[in-house]
């Protein structure tokens, strides 16, 4: 029974074209979505076909703490060293450069250069620093397990070796700032010492020894002085007053003291002063008729006339009858009076001449005192700069004897907290990875295909709900 026809519509005939048609839209709708199957399966074969790679892992570890040492030197001064921490500046982390300098291409051109290869075939590791540590993680890949451990260890040499030649530059250029520092305080403590001696050679005073030398003899020589002083005082009294007990005047005194000087006169009073002892002894046991004393009577009266006759000849007639009237010709005792006066009174000028002698010597100390002093405040002056120079050169040599051994304060110690491990398995490629990748690929594809073929269905959906 044949279906009839609506009014409007009519029968369209069969087109010969339309078979293409209709295949080109059938491969249009499921050739794309075979073609992205085929090529994520490609993709993953590819991934799964690639040469393998082990990862060797290594962790470095910094010092948290720094160190510090202090020592004095005796007359010269102090000098001391400091590490500070490595963490001690809130703006400063070593690990951030630590972990520059690893990748930096100086490290991995020098590891490369231990392995033997292209730098570009080294390829440059990934580091990892560790929050709230101070670990550091670094990772590098192989193609073996033995190769991956040796391009760690190569790694690790190199970056030492880094880390020595950057505190080495770092030591070299301190060392040269502090050597042209050394030479002015070098040249300073050689002017001060030039200035000392330049001073030494035109003033009276050399060292301080001969201010203190001089002032311990002037000390000394007033002591004496006094002492001298005392003594004259002492005689010149004796020897008044036995003046004035014997009625002889200062002239004749002085005369007398003429007498005193003569040898002969001396001979002659010694003889005197013999004879009237022994007179004045025999006298006193016997009578004067007895022959020992009239003996002894003509001694003491040939010494008086000899030193009568020798004293006109030293000081004249008229004070040796003068001193013969007053003296020799009263008695033996008042003879010896007379004596002792002469030898007192001579006592009493040398030491007068003594104490002389004594001012004078130390109007000169005190002259020489005077001048001293002045000097020696210059000359203290002068040696303060040279202790002051010696203390500052001295302390700054020390100081940078001291600072070479500090030669991880801009570079801290690094250690290897864990050696370089050789992997057992490879890092890449890897079966879980692949098949991550194939289902998130797959689900990836046929949501898209999905949405595709139903996207006027869902665009009349949306059209309905607005």
């Amino acid at each position: 029974m044949s279906q009839a026809i609506a009014p409007g519509h009519y029968l369209k005939p069969i087109d010969p074209r339309d078979k293409p048609r209709a295949l080109a839209k059938a491969l249009a709708k499921w050739g794309w979505p075979i073609m992205c199957y085929l090529a994520l399966a490609l993709l993953v074969t590819l991934y799964m076909m690639q040469q393998p790679q082990f990862s060797s892992r290594m962790s470095l570890v910094l010092p948290g703490t720094g160190h510090s040492s202090n020592f004095n030197l005796e007359d010269v001064g102090q000098a001391s060293a400091q590490t500070k921490s490595a963490y001690s500046g809130a703006g400063f982390s070593p690990r951030v450069n630590y972990k520059q300098i690893i990748t930096s291409r100086e490290v991995i051109t020098q590891a490369a250069a231990m392995m033997g290869i292209d730098a570009k075939s080294f390829k440059a590791p990934k580091v990892k620093l560790l929050q709230q540590t101070s670990i550091i993680q670094v990772e590098i890949t192989g193609e073996t397990p033995e190769y991956a451990q040796s391009k760690a260890s190569a790694l690790y040499e190199a970056f030492q070796n880094r880390l020595t030649q950057l505190r080495q530059d770092e030591t070299e250029r301190h060392y040269d700032s502090v050597v042209s520092v050394l030479d002015q305080y070098r040249d300073r403590l050689t002017r001060a010492r030039n200035a000392v001696i330049e001073f030494q050679q035109r003033s009276a005073l050399i060292s301080s020894d001969q201010w203190v030398a001089v002032t311990a003899q002037l000390s000394e020589l007033q002591q004496k002085q006094i002492y001298v002083g005392a003594e004259v005082k002492s005689r010149g009294d004796y020897v008044r007053q036995l003046g004035l007990d014997l009625r002889i005047s200062s002239a004749l005194a002085g005369q007398a003291f003429a007498l005193q000087s003569d040898t002969l006169f001396q001979s002659y009073m010694k003889e005197l002063n013999a004879a009237s002892s022994q007179l004045s002894e025999y006298r006193s046991r016997w009578g004067e008729k007895h022959p020992k004393v009239q003996s002894s009577d003509k001694r003491f009266k040939k010494a008086k006339a000899l030193l009568m006759q020798r004293s006109k000849q030293v000081v004249g007639i008229q004070a040796a009858e003068a001193l013969y009237e007053m003296s020799l010709q009263i008695s033996p005792d008042r003879a010896r009076l007379f004596a002792d006066l002469v030898e007192s009174y001579a006592l009493y000028q040398g030491k007068k001449a003594e104490l002389a002698d004594l001012s004078q010597a130390e109007f000169k100390l005190q002259h020489t005192l005077r001048v001293y002093s002045r000097e020696m405040v210059e000359l203290e002056r002068l040696e303060r700069e040279v202790q002051l120079a010696e203390a500052v050169y001295t302390s700054a040599a020390a100081k940078m004897d001291a600072s070479k051994s500090d030669v991880f304060a801009s570079y801290p110690v690094v250690q290897l907290l864990s050696p370089p491990t050789q992997p057992l398995e490879p890092k890449n490629p890897n079966p879980k990875i692949a098949v991550a990748i194939a289902a998130g690929g797959f689900l990836f594809i046929t949501l898209g295909l999905l949405v595709l073929w139903q996207r006027e269905r869902i665009t009349r959906l949306l059209l309905k709900k607005s």
